[in-house]
């Protein structure tokens, strides 16, 4: 029997658990909870990972070739880059990013299965394509965390409710340069990966761009957070309206990886 299933049961665990730890909703001490978050969280990756290697066993090829070991990396890369990127950062965001590893873990797990994909000549450019495509989605994903916690906060503020998980979170200003920072290294990113898709598609079908439901979602997130970054970049827009763009951008993102590749796309996953 695979492995796949309990390896990915077992990370939406510890995810959640982690979440908990970090929301402070875990009866572990306050000094304590994020060394017991990042413990969950280091073992819903090690599970992910399990999950990953079970995935490719499964189908007896490549990793990252079809949409469930995608969704599978997804939900590694989050919480990683998390705890690499963001660890020295007030706690609170872990809860926004263990929810995003958690929903990608359930997401993976509704996913029927498929084989992988077997019309590409060249395999490594596919695997490089799909690295560069996941690692951007995991720092739209955490650009999106700090927009959430900036508007969580906010309200709060507003509210003049700011106690208990509010004090977790990070301060308004922190939550927007995380933010401006992870969406402009995920934009070069994004870019990259549209540029090798166009060419790869110019190889294939000899046309430039085919305006399938996979590239139209692409495009469209790509003008989002272009949107978002020349407001913050040129016209220094800050606040509530250029957070909304991080949010909405990756709102576009998840679209572009889950739901164009049921609208009859030829050439992805």
């Amino acid at each position: 029997m695979s492995a796949l299933r309990p390896c990915l049961i077992l990370a939406a665990c510890s995810y959640l658990t982690a979440a908990l730890c970090y929301h402070g909703r875990w009866p572990v001490r306050a000094q304590r909870a994020k060394t017991w978050a990042t413990i969950l969280a280091g073992i819903g990756i090690a599970a992910n990972l399990g999950a990953l290697v079970a995935a490719t066993a499964d189908v007896g090829d490549w990793p990252l070739l079809t949409l469930r070991q995608t969704l599978v990396l997804f939900a590694v890369a989050v919480p990683a880059a998390y705890l690499i990127v963001l660890r020295r950062e007030p706690i609170g965001l872990g809860v926004f990013t263990c929810a995003v590893a958690v929903a990608a873990v359930g997401g993976s797990l509704m996913v029927p299965d498929a084989a992988p994909v077997k019309q590409f000549d060249s395999r490594a450019l596919l695997l490089v394509h799909i690295v560069v495509a996941v690692v951007a989605y995991a720092a739209f994903g955490l650009a999106a965390c700090c927009g959430a916690a900036y508007l969580c906060k906010e309200a709060l503020l507003k509210r003049k409710r700011l106690t208990g998980f509010g004090t977790r979170l990070p301060s308004l200003e922190t939550a927007e340069i995380l933010g401006y920072r992870l969406a402009g290294f995920g934009f070069v990113l994004w870019t990259l990966m549209l540029a090798v898709s166009i060419w790869y598609t110019a190889r294939v079908t000899g046309d430039f761009w085919g305006w399938t439901p996979k590239q139209t979602w692409s495009l469209v997130t790509w003008a989002v957070y272009a949107a978002y970054l020349h407001a913050r970049m040129v016209s220094h827009y800050r606040g509530r309206a250029t957070v909304g763009l991080l949010v909405a951008g990756f709102v576009c993102a998840c679209t572009t990886y889950v739901i164009a590749n049921y609208l009859g796309d030829p050439h992805h996953l």
